[in-house]
């Protein structure tokens, strides 16, 4: 009995100090953990060098720096080491796929490996479709990036209607959308 209540308590001061330490105020420099960084923009570049994904991810588990999500998804490229255009970090491989000319292998990719799910693949999936259909991207748009800021933020009418366009064709508008109320929309402005 003495000998389990000695090793429930170490458990206990373990678990104790494990949860004291689970927040980004809560780091001290350097970490020695991550290659003895100085301070957090060292930090961010030795983890941006994918040799280091192993223990930056556990790093970032414990002080709770990413979502379970995010971690399981990291601990899951670390495995794969590869992506698409042999991009080998989160920055390389978001550069190679925000080029529309890769959506095919990223999407695969994205799918296969479970980085993109849910209606975040529907929509790539039908943006996909609507490329190799040959519907044009509204003017101004080479990514998702640029995309987004041309169609929230249309310059002018012309603008507006190619995203429209696009998004109709594309099967990106909710199903309850009424055409006729847009195009009175667009001949208000």
């Amino acid at each position: 009995n003495k000998r389990i209540f000695i090793i429930s308590a170490a458990v206990m001061v373990s678990l104790v100090l494990i949860a004291q330490a689970t927040s980004k105020d809560d780091i001290q420099y350097p970490v020695a953990e991550l290659g003895n960084c100085k301070d957090e923009a060292a930090c961010h570049a030795y983890c941006d060098d994918p040799a280091n994904i192993s223990p930056c991810v556990d790093f970032a588990a414990l002080h709770d720096l990413l979502s379970l999500e995010e971690i399981e998804k990291a601990r899951k490229f670390a495995e794969i080491k590869s992506g698409p255009g042999g991009c080998n970090s989160e920055k390389s491989c978001f550069d190679y796929c925000d080029n529309v000319a890769h959506i095919d292998e990223c999407l695969a990719f994205g799918e296969e490996h479970g980085y993109l799910t849910g209606e975040e693949l529907e929509e790539a999936k039908k943006v996909k479709a609507a490329l190799d259909r040959g519907v044009a991207l509204p003017a101004g748009c080479t990514n998702e990036r640029s995309c987004k800021e041309t169609c929230e933020h249309p310059k002018n009418k012309e603008i507006a209607k190619q995203c429209f366009a696009f998004a109709r064709q594309a099967g990106l508008l909710p199903p309850e959308f009424d055409d006729e109320k847009a195009e009175r929309m667009f001949s208000l402005l």
